[in-house]
């Protein structure tokens, strides 16, 4: 297996969707392979970090301020052109 089957497997593999050939051969990449190892390991690092963001509520004030953000943002572009320029009444 190389690099680029290993990235193409490895959801399959995080879900237990591999077939029992596949999965030996995805871990025995894994085991060998250091930059997949690597790779793996902030994959895995990222995953858990998303999954504990998740169970958070987003504080009140950082939600206000996030939603204002977004409106001013969306108002400056209505008052623009398509090419970015100050739209002329």
């Amino acid at each position: 297996m190389d690099c680029q089957e290993f990235v193409n497997l490895m959801s399959g593999f995080v879900d237990g969707d591999l077939v029992a050939d596949q999965a030996a051969d995805w871990q025995t990449h894994l085991d060998h392979c250091p930059d997949c190892s690597q790779f793996f390991q902030s994959f895995q690092s990222s995953r858990d970090i998303i999954r504990f963001l998740k169970s958070k509520p987003c504080p009140l004030e950082i939600s206000r301020r996030l939603h204002d953000l977004v409106v001013r943002q969306l108002s400056r572009c209505k008052n623009r052109s398509a090419d970015g320029t100050p739209k002329s009444d």
